[in-house]
């Protein structure tokens, strides 16, 4: 489970980075960057609750026994860590 909030989040991250660099490279005041980080924070919070939610009890022990894994596991774990490294360099732009 904490791959999969560390994925979305990564990912939500990258998204709002994309456009807050967008807005400001258009000159467009949508929202400053404290106010990023706080709905960045907030909506973190749901994802982790709405996983852990979707991913206790019954349909976790199912998606256990379904896993096959084909893909070398450090692939996967580069996924989220080559979306921060991204979100970072788009920040920059900000």
């Amino acid at each position: 489970m904490a791959y999969i909030n560390l994925l979305e989040l990564s990912i939500l991250l990258v998204i709002g980075a994309f456009f807050m660099a967008f807005a400001s490279q258009m000159r467009l005041g949508v929202m400053s960057l404290t106010k990023f980080w706080v709905l960045f924070g907030l909506v973190s919070a749901f994802v982790v609750f709405k996983n852990w939610m979707r991913y206790n009890g019954k349909k976790r022990s199912i998606l256990k026994a379904k896993v096959k894994t084909t893909h070398p596991v450090y692939l996967l774990w580069l996924l989220p860590f080559g979306c921060f490294l991204l979100a970072i360099i788009l920040l920059q732009a900000v």
